[in-house]
C-alpha cells in the first residue's frame, strides 16, 4: 500500500455543507486568492518578529486578532525598514484575515481607511482576484 493510499484512506467524509443563498456556491480559498505571489499567507515565523522591532516611531501598524472586531484604536507599529524585510507578510485594505492560533475562526476585513499593515505569526490574509 502506498503512503497516498494510507492518507486517503485516513481522510474523513465530508461534513454535511449548511445550504447556501441562490447564486452562491462552496468553493476553495485558493480560487478567490488574488493570482500574484504572497496572496494567501501567514504572518512571519516568531523570530521574525521580536518585542524589541516595535518602536515609537513607527510608521506599520502590526495587528492581533483583537483588529479582527474592526478595533484599530490601540495598535504597536514597526519602522519601514522592518516591514520591507516582512512584506511577505502585508496586508492591505479589503484583505481577509483570520485567526490560526489561538482565536480560530474569527475573521476580518481589513479596512479601506488604514494604511499597509503587517500581520503576526498568529493570523493569516487572503488577498482577494478581484476578477469580476
Amino acid at each position: 500500500m502506498s503512503e497516498v493510499d494510507v492518507f486517503e484512506r485516513d481522510v474523513p467524509a465530508v461534513v454535511e455543507r449548511p445550504p447556501l443563498p441562490d447564486g452562491w456556491r462552496w468553493g476553495e480559498v485558493a480560487e478567490v486568492g488574488a493570482k500574484q505571489k504572497n496572496a494567501i499567507v501567514d504572518g512571519p515565523f516568531g523570530s521574525n518578529l521580536k518585542l524589541t522591532d516595535y518602536v515609537a516611531d513607527g510608521t506599520v501598524p502590526v495587528l492581533t486578532t483583537k483588529n479582527l472586531a474592526g478595533k484599530y484604536d490601540d495598535l504597536r507599529f514597526i519602522s519601514e525598514q522592518k516591514f520591507q524585510e516582512l512584506k511577505r507578510s502585508a496586508v492591505y485594505p479589503n484583505d481577509i484575515l483570520m485567526a490560526k492560533i489561538g482565536s480560530c475562526g474569527k475573521t476580518g476585513i481589513y479596512p479601506v481607511n488604514m494604511p499597509p499593515a503587517i500581520i503576526p505569526a498568529n493570523l493569516l490574509k487572503v488577498m482577494l482576484n478581484c476578477i469580476q
